[in-house]
């Protein structure tokens, strides 16, 4: 009777690993983490919660602060090569800057140094994108246009990066 629990147990454990590796496999590519290297550079995490769509969060240190961004992207393939994909999508933004400031005073402009200024604002995305089937690698290059709201003033700017992420 022993030898017959040995036996089921090594089973038992060998079919729930062989199911997980399965379920692991068949979610690969779901998701993404890596560097997103441009004008305002950070960490990208890109996770598909549909097979068009996926929800995007990025961390970025540009303007001498920090800014938290969540996009939600719509992805479609491109021509016969099943990695390639264009995408679009919108979103949001939040963070605190230390910038420069310009404001009007009489015919010329003053710089004013602004610290810690908390911002947020609407964000837009469009971007190519490439998932080697090699390796767990994913690269894009994307336009991301935003308004940025603070102290009363808007800014529009245009935020352009190459992103590499690791696949899992």
């Amino acid at each position: 009777m022993k030898k017959f629990n040995i036996t089921f147990r090594t089973l038992t454990i060998a079919m729930c690993l062989l199911a997980g590796a399965t379920l692991l496999r068949a979610q690969q590519g779901q998701t993404g983490v890596g560097l997103r290297m441009g004008t305002d550079p950070g960490i990208t995490i890109k996770h598909f919660v549909a097979p068009h769509g996926a929800i995007e969060g990025i961390l970025g240190t540009g303007y001498r602060g920090l800014l938290l961004t969540g996009l939600y992207e719509w992805h479609k393939g491109i021509g016969t090569e099943p990695g390639l994909k264009i995408y679009g999508g919108l979103g949001g933004h939040f963070g605190v800057f230390n910038r420069y400031a310009y404001y009007r005073k009489g015919p010329y402009y003053d710089v004013v140094y602004v610290y810690n200024q908390p911002s947020f604002g609407p964000d837009f995305i469009v971007g190519m994108e490439y998932d080697f089937t090699e390796i767990p690698l994913n690269i894009g290059l994307d336009l991301k246009p935003a308004v940025d709201f603070y102290g009363g003033y808007s800014y529009m700017y245009l935020d352009g990066a190459l992103s590499l992420r690791v696949l899992f």
